[in-house]
């Protein structure tokens, strides 16, 4: 069996590429595909990430890649919570459920990032509708 050593520079350069594409890509409203820098993003590619930053977060091997994929979270909360990643609430509350410190802190984090996008909306419907989903939990 082989083991492959990633150094933590470039697991951080790797976090920090893909929080940049994010951040320039998942917008899908016609003003983001105006810009010169957009490049779309498969909707494949972005159910296997909403997928798989649970994972990514919880394995993350220190604090600057924690940072990295945590605000790649937000930007995925902002643009798909609730309409497009319904399930993301039953994720994190089994994170919360946990008996590893790891996944509870990643469930921790979770919320903190819904707290954040969410806590300047003025719009009464999405208001509502974010918290008739936290109430739920």
């Amino acid at each position: 069996m082989s083991y492959i050593v990633i150094y933590s520079a470039t697991r951080q350069a790797a976090a920090i590429y893909l929080k940049n594409r994010v951040q320039k890509c998942w917008d899908n409203s016609a003003a983001a595909k105006k810009r010169a820098d957009y490049f779309d993003i498969a909707q494949s590619e972005r159910d296997s990430l909403r997928a798989s930053i649970f994972p990514l977060i919880i394995a993350s091997p220190s604090p600057n890649v924690t940072i990295q994929l945590t605000t790649t979270l937000r930007v995925m909360i902002a643009d798909d919570f609730p309409e497009k990643w319904p399930d993301m609430m039953n994720t994190i509350k089994t994170l919360l459920g946990s008996s590893d410190i790891k996944e509870v802190m990643a469930g921790c984090t979770a919320i903190l990032e819904v707290v954040k996008v969410f806590r300047y909306v003025t719009s009464t419907v999405v208001r509502c509708s974010v918290l008739i989903c936290l109430g739920r939990y």
